[in-house]
């Protein structure tokens, strides 16, 4: 990123505007893209994780 912006292959203005996801290397992007479906997959429930139990006979 420094060497784009050096080189001016990215503007001081773009580079103002820029989150700080974009300014992430693509090995920290994937991590925290992976942090996020980790964070994700403990907080929402699946029928996979709590398996409904047939209370009625026969289901």
């Amino acid at each position: 990123l420094r060497t784009k912006v050096i080189n001016r292959n990215i503007s001081v203005e773009e580079f103002a505007r820029m989150s700080a996801e974009e300014m992430a290397s693509p090995k920290r992007r994937r991590t925290n893209e992976l942090l996020r479906k980790h964070a994700l997959d403990k907080t929402v429930v699946t029928s996979e994780s709590n398996p409904i139990k047939a209370t009625e006979p026969g289901v």
